[in-house]
């Protein structure tokens, strides 16, 4: 939280990506074998303060040390509506994986069997809720942050044991709101390198709705209700 100062610069230059290399992110093809580890990268952090990483990735991939309860892990879900809705545009242009020929429906087809880009969302969902007792996981829904921003960020102070003045929650709820972030672009910079479509689009709750069938929705419904049984975790779609 940066004892409430606002970052500058990119944003991957303070909260490292654990999913790919400094070079990739420099516009390096993600399909050749070079490439730093993320990981050796991020160990030589300033060890004196609390560092963070992000990552897209599945709890069996992570260091042994998350899975020893060593790590603090915040947990971020969307409604795998949205997600699936998001991610779609996101990489429909993209040069490395598809084309712009690919289409919607075979995007909702090809996430449920775990065939996008860091794989099945009911999977990497039900995988993480597994461990939930396992490791200290502090659960956030992109949906409940939207709602309520400022409750967000004092859930999370207190999870990884930080005092925050009143002011400095409200501020730091100012500075992170979807809005906000837009106006920044330079903040991801480094994202330019692989994605041609703006990396923040609309950030909204329920955009799905413009873009799925009926036949579509009730396709990721059907998954829901077959694959999910066991995550007690009710998400909002509007």
């Amino acid at each position: 939280m940066n004892n409430g100062a606002p970052l500058e610069g990119d944003i991957l230059d303070h909260i490292p990506y654990v999913d790919t290399s400094r070079e990739v992110l420099n516009g390096a093809d993600p399909f050749e074998e070079h490439g730093t580890n993320p990981l050796t990268e991020i160990d030589k952090k300033d060890k004196s303060k609390p560092r963070m990483v992000c990552s897209h990735l599945p709890y069996r991939l992570m260091p042994n040390d998350v899975k020893q309860g060593k790590i603090k892990v915040i947990l971020q879900l969307r409604n795998i509506k949205d997600a699936t809705n998001s991610n779609y545009f996101l990489w429909k242009d993209s040069d490395m994986l598809i084309d712009s020929s690919y289409t919607l429906d075979e995007w909702i087809h090809e996430q449920l069997k775990g065939e996008v880009p860091f794989g099945s969302w009911i999977e990497h969902t039900k995988e993480w809720w597994s461990h939930r007792d396992e490791i200290p996981l502090l659960i956030m829904q992109y949906e409940d942050m939207l709602e309520d921003l400022e409750g967000a960020v004092r859930k999370i102070a207190k999870f990884v044991d930080v005092t925050l003045t009143p002011d400095i929650v409200s501020d730091i709820a100012k500075r992170v709101t979807f809005s906000a972030m837009k106006k920044k672009p330079d903040m991801f910079d480094q994202m330019k390198q692989l994605f041609t479509t703006p990396y923040l689009r609309k950030g909204v709750i329920g955009d799905w709705k413009n873009n799925f069938t009926v036949a579509q929705s009730e396709k990721i419904d059907k998954a829901l209700q077959e694959r999910m049984k066991d995550v007690d975790i009710k998400f909002k779609y509007e």
